[in-house]
Parts: C-alpha cells; sequence; structure tokens
C-alpha cells in the first residue's frame, strides 16, 4: 500500500538527508527537484546510499507540474521542492514587492490542486511518496508583502497537506521527530 509522508521544518534542518536516509535501501527512487544544482551534501549522501546498498536513484529536475514526474518507472518518489514550486508559480524574485490578493488566492488553489494531484498519482501507480517543505511557522513576520503573502500560501498548502499524509515529521537541527 502506497504511503504519503510530509517532512517539514526549516532550512537546513535535515529534511532531505532524513528523505534520503528514509528510502535508504529502496531501488526504483526518483528525487524530484527543481534545482539546476543539486547540493554537492546531498548529491554525495545519495552516492554514498547507493554504493553502500547496491541501488541506483535517479534525479529528476522538472519544470511543469510535478505529478507529471509520477510514473510506473519507480516505486518511491522523493519531491524535494514544494517552496519552491511556489515560489515559481508566484513569479517572486528578490525584487517582487506587489502581488495582486487573486494571484495570491490562484497560486494557493493551484498549489493545493497539484500536490494533491501528485500524491494521487503516486497512490494510482502504488508508489511512496515524501514531500520536503519548509515549516514556516516558526519564523518571523517578512518584512515585504510578497514574502508575507509566500508564508501564507506555503503555510495553508502545508496545512492542507499534513492532514492527509499518512506520516508527518518535522526536522529541527537534524534530528527528526514523528508528529503524525
Amino acid at each position: 500500500m502506497a504511503r504519503t509522508y510530509l517532512i517539514t521544518g526549516g532550512a537546513n534542518s535535515g529534511k532531505a538527508r532524513w528523505a534520503i536516509r528514509y528510502f535508504a535501501h529502496c531501488r526504483d527512487v526518483a528525487y524530484i527537484t527543481s534545482n539546476d544544482d543539486m547540493e554537492e551534501d546531498l548529491r554525495k549522501r545519495m552516492e554514498i546510499t547507493n554504493e553502500q546498498n547496491g541501488v541506483k536513484w535517479d534525479v529528476i529536475r522538472y519544470d511543469g507540474t510535478p505529478a507529471d514526474i509520477i510514473s510506473n518507472d519507480h516505486n518511491f518518489f522523493i519531491f524535494d521542492g514544494l517552496p519552491e514550486y511556489t515560489l515559481a508559480l508566484l513569479g517572486m524574485t528578490s525584487d517582487t514587492d506587489i502581488i495582486s490578493e487573486e494571484k495570491a488566492k490562484a497560486v494557493k488553489k493551484q498549489v493545493i490542486q497539484d500536490v494533491s494531484d501528485m500524491m494521487q498519482k503516486a497512490q494510482n501507480v502504488n508508489a511512496d511518496l515524501i514531500i520536503i517543505t519548509l515549516e514556516t511557522g516558526f519564523s518571523v513576520v517578512p518584512p515585504h508583502s510578497a514574502q508575507q503573502i509566500f508564508r501564507d500560501i506555503l503555510c495553508s498548502v502545508n496545512q492542507r497537506i499534513a492532514n492527509i499524509a499518512d506520516e508527518v515529521y518535522l526536522s529541527v537541527s537534524g534530528i527528526q521527530m514523528q508528529i503524525k
């Protein structure tokens, strides 16, 4: 039976390392990222994990909808990029100042729909899925309105996913705790 896991925590809190370790002994894992260059530390951890366990994982960069990556080609998926996906849909850059309320509502709806579709597709192909996100509830209120909108959207999306995920983990200082 396919399961969905959500791992949340602050930046560089060990979320991706946990996900890699969680599927360390699994074959047919796809690590889905929106980054052109995976962090060197993560790439090395993945290579060591693969070598130690005799497995080979695929790193898949996506530009479109995350659900498009889910297929029968893999039994396990790690989606490392919920915050980045949200930022991309918002069209945010470092100098973005204003995001309309209509756009914010549309993006929130789109992210929730796209992640729900990804989760459903993983269920349909009987694949386990780990979704990695940032826990924005512990942060200070951002000074710019666009950053506040991003935080609010990600908070809403995280809550929705946490409610429907099979298991939820919080990563703090490299230690992961199951909270659901």
